[in-house]
């Protein structure tokens, strides 16, 4: 059902050619195949450094005036909380057992911590030799990649590395300015050891942020040799990243192995699936292909069953159906239009259609034409429906046809969409839109490329810039049944005023410009980034994207059969933190990303979209005004502090602090704060 989908090579030798014609997995895929990756060799006349696609896109022509709001104050802005859903009911269905949530993070202390689990099982010699000086080369540390930022609250992260010999003996030691830890383990034959609890909770208690890195030391005693210590330092963002995610996946068990949206609790160990069918993988029928709003209300979703359908999309109201499985709210054929990879508007309220030009029913067993993203039915024009009756809202102002790919900013005030009929696909364009009327103005392009293919656009939440990946392939997707070869694709970003585009080389894999690659595996990893989504609001001082990577995760997810990259199980979420701006444009916002801990290692994970849970009340317990309806959150409930004695004159305004609800960044305490979407932000400047 899935774009991405394709089959096992196996299992196309098990099944008939004529299935095999039908685009096997699409519909409900297990698995993909694919030759590898067709990569472009060297960058061609005009490229920029290590970018994957050459440089030479022009900036569009900016139409008409400014439009972003100036830097630290804010429009009217959408509650980006849903409204607090009624209680479930004793039918709803909840989430599994052990789905868990975040850990929590005492405040920290002015006092150091040190905690020493050494020696462990280790005799007195080997932690001697363990601490003492190196007889051997340093392992190579594959995972976490050096100088990646982490919020606080998630799992700690599995250090994965390489080595010549055997691993009998571990030391790992962790220091920052007010924490230290000593950590003596035992024979390691998989070469990976998760960072305890133990160990990861005060490191992150105690951090002061940016300035103040987790240096992170890996000793291995291999035989009578002693190697490493290979060293790697992390970054916390002192933020959590709070609520859901929405993801497809094809091959989780908790599935049947069917295509399914999956829901995973940011923090929490696993996930559980939101929506899937009872279906024969490859074929289906499955649920895939998902949007979601920006206030995480309304879920828009294909399902899509092969050979020949049929096929409809739906949408989902997730407030008044909190549970797992909702009922659709309202569901058409694609015929009508093609909800599922469409721009839902961030109150869920409509949806702006995926515009498909090709002729989809040239191929009778799998939606796919030359001009359109795979699965897409067409020729179609871009809609606007509305996402509980399904109503066609006529659109005022609107030039464009097909608009591919289309999103909203989170405030609901511009779509950014691949503007087909512009250049045929090579182009990216956004405009300015009022709900109130439902009018489209001020379309312009901000990208194009003479050769180069960009998709999958998403506007920052400060609307400043638009991050979108850069590819080699017409259909904007990784692999599918019709091309077997995997996709060249990097992320870029773009500013919206003057339409400069760079290559957002930290999470592509180079700490800088020009360097070489720092991913495991230099010329199979790189340029093999996909469907970027960005989380909503701002935490700890960055923007947080969400994308989909082929790239191996350190010793566990590699190239362990024929496929190769070309597997299914190698496409996985991954997230980098993205320096918020404060004056001019960042040359790259991005940092190295991390592996999201919590989806299934074994199945293929595509497309996250991050959603806030429902909003507290007044009066209801709270982390920051983030999580509370009036955006204010004192001593631990929502709302503010109480008003002074009877008799007493009121208090001058109190300044607010981070993470409550302003209107400008005047209103904010620190100084430095800045207010984005709607919440007072100290940015992190970038390294």
């Amino acid at each position: 059902m899935s774009k991405e989908c394709s089959a096992r090579s196996s299992l196309r030798k098990a099944l008939s050619g004529a299935l095999i014609g039908f685009g096997l997995g699409v519909a409900a895929c297990s698995a993909s195949t694919g030759s590898g990756k067709s990569g472009f060799g060297s960058n061609a006349a005009g490229g920029t450094g290590n970018a994957v696609v050459p440089g030479a896109g022009s900036g569009g022509t900016i139409a008409g005036g400014g439009f972003a709001t100036g830097q630290g104050d804010s429009t009217g802005i959408i509650n980006v909380n849903p409204p607090t859903p009624p209680a479930p009911s004793a039918s709803a269905t909840g989430g599994s057992a052990g789905s868990g949530g975040m850990p929590v993070i005492p405040p920290p202390t002015d006092q150091p911590i040190d905690v020493n689990e050494c020696p462990g099982q280790l005799d007195a010699a080997t932690v001697q030799a363990l601490t003492g000086a190196s007889t051997g080369a340093a392992p190579k540390l594959l995972y976490p990649y050096d100088g990646t930022v982490l919020p606080i609250g998630l799992a700690g992260p599995t250090l994965q590395w390489s080595e010549a010999g055997t691993a009998d003996a571990v030391y790992l030691h962790m220091k920052s300015q007010l924490f230290e830890y000593k950590g003596c383990f035992g024979a390691n034959a998989q070469l990976r050891l998760p960072i305890p609890d133990s160990a990861w909770t005060p490191a992150q208690q105690q951090s002061k942020g940016a300035t103040d890195p987790l240096d992170v030391e890996l000793t291995v005693k291999s035989g009578s040799d002693v190697l490493g210590p290979v060293k790697v330092q992390l970054i916390f963002a002192l933020g959590k990243l709070k609520g859901d995610l929405f993801y497809n996946t094809y091959t989780s068990p908790q599935a049947g192995l069917n295509g399914a949206v999956m829901k995973l609790k940011l923090g929490a160990s696993k996930p559980d699936v939101l929506l899937t069918d009872t279906g024969l993988a490859p074929v289906g029928p499955c649920w895939s292909c998902h949007s979601l709003s920006a206030n995480g209300a309304v879920l828009v979703a294909q399902h899509h069953q092969y050979p020949g359908g049929p096929y409809s999309s739906a949408s989902f109201d997730l407030v008044a159906n909190p549970g797992l499985s909702p009922p659709p709210m309202f569901m058409q054929s694609s015929s009508m239009g093609e909800m599922g990879l469409g721009a839902v508007y961030p109150d869920g309220s409509k949806v702006l259609t995926m515009g498909s030009p090709g002729d989809s029913t040239v191929n009778p067993v799998f939606p796919d034409a030359p001009g359109n993203v795979p699965a897409m039915i067409g020729p179609k024009p871009t809609l606007l429906l509305d996402t509980k009756t399904g109503a066609n809202l006529p659109i005022n102002g609107w030039n464009v046809q097909y608009a591919k790919m289309p999103s909203f900013s989170p405030d609901g005030t511009m779509v950014a969409f691949n503007w087909h009929e512009d250049s045929t696909g090579h182009s990216l364009a956004v405009a300015d839109f009022d709900t109130a009327t439902n009018t489209m103005s001020n379309v312009r392009v901000i990208y194009k490329h003479d050769t180069l293919y960009p998709g999958w656009p998403w506007i920052t939440p400060d609307n400043l810039e638009v991050i979108f990946v850069l590819g080699n392939k017409p259909d904007y997707v990784s692999g599918y049944p019709g091309r077997l070869d995997i996709a060249a694709s990097d992320l870029w970003t773009v500013d919206i005023a003057t339409g400069k585009a760079r290559p957002l080389d930290r999470a592509n894999g180079y700490l800088t410009d020009g360097a070489p690659t720092y991913l495991p595996e230099p010329g199979r990893d790189e340029h093999l980034e996909f469907f970027p989504t960005i989380s909503p609001i701002a935490e700890g001082g960055y923007f947080w994207v969400f994308f989909t990577s082929r790239r191996t995760y350190g010793n566990t997810i590699n190239d362990t059969n024929s496929l190769g990259v070309g597997d299914a199980v190698t496409k996985k979420i991954w997230v980098s933190a993205y320096n918020i701006r404060t004056g001019g444009i960042i040359d790259d916002p991005s940092n190295p990303p991390f592996y999201l801990p919590g989806q299934e290692d074994g199945s293929g994970n595509i497309r996250a979209f991050a959603a806030l849970e429902p909003c507290h009340a007044e009066g209801d317990s709270c982390e920051s005004g983030v999580d509370c309806c009036k955006g204010h959150c004192y001593m631990g409930k929502c709302g503010e502090p109480p008003p002074p004695p009877p008799g007493q004159p009121p208090p001058p305004p109190r300044c607010l602090n981070i993470d409550e609800a302003c209107t400008s960044a005047s209103q904010c305490c620190d100084a430095n704060a800045v207010c984005v979407r709607s919440f007072c932000e100290v940015p992190v400047p970038p390294r």
